[in-house]
This record gives structure tokens, sequence and C-alpha cells, in this order.
């Protein structure tokens, strides 16, 4: 979005023409998506707490993941949601590429929460079944 903004300015105020290179915008997204990373995921993790989603581990596991019991689950979204952001913001929607790379990563993203709500929901570490999962990675 930002190319599609700001770039063609360059015309007037040359400066701009760096968002016309993938480096800068690249390098924009990375500090940009850190950034939102720690503004959000501790707000996120505070909020899971809050509403008591944490994962489910299984006990016939190794006695280290017990561990884990009471970790916020969900956690993915946060990414998937900031990367999507930084996409939508400093990529070139125009190309194919990046509007490949938006829709698989909120497909697999859908996954990822399918998955999650559903080990939430029936109280266990068994969430989306693995035949399903190999689909998506096909």
């Amino acid at each position: 979005m930002l190319y599609h903004i700001i770039y063609p300015l360059a015309q007037k105020i040359t400066f701009f023409n760096v968002f016309g290179y993938i480096t800068f915008r690249g390098a924009i997204a990375f500090v940009l998506s850190f950034l939102l990373c720690l503004i959000f995921f501790p707000l996120f993790i505070k909020k899971m707490k809050e509403i008591k989603v944490a994962q489910i581990i299984r006990t016939e596991g190794p006695k280290s993941h017990l561990a884990k019991v009471g970790t916020p689950t969900m956690g993915g979204l946060v990414v998937i949601v900031v990367t999507v952001i930084t996409m939508l913001i400093c990529g070139k929607l125009d190309n194919l590429y990046i509007l490949l790379l938006l829709f698989c990563t909120i497909s697999f993203g859908i996954i990822g929460v399918l998955d999650d709500y559903l080990k939430l929901s029936r109280r266990s570490s068994d969430g989306l079944h693995a035949k399903f999962k190999l689909i998506s990675q096909i």
C-alpha cells in the first residue's frame, strides 16, 4: 500500500524514489513487524491468560512438557495478523507472488486456528486430524 501511495510522489520529490527498492520496503517491513509484535504479543498473552485459554498437554508425553501447562495457546494468530498487516502496508500489491504469499499465509493461519480451536473445545490435545493437515502441505 505504501508503495502505491508514496512511490508515485517520487516524480515530484526524489526522496520517495527509495520506496521503489525492495530492500528498503523489506527493512521497513521488518522494523514494522517487530514493533507490532512487541506491542501486540504482551496484550494477547495477557488476554489469553484472563480468559484461561491454555495449552492442553498430553499426559503420556515427556515429563518436561508438563511445564507447559497453563501456557496460552493461539500465539501464531498474532504472528499471522502482524505478517498480513505488514504485507499489506509494505508489499507491492500488484505482484502475483505477494498475493500468492498472502493467500497461503491466511490459509495456513485458518488451519492453525481451527486446530487450536478443536483442541480447546474438546479439552484434549487432539486437534485437526492429520490427513487434513497433510492436504494443506501439498
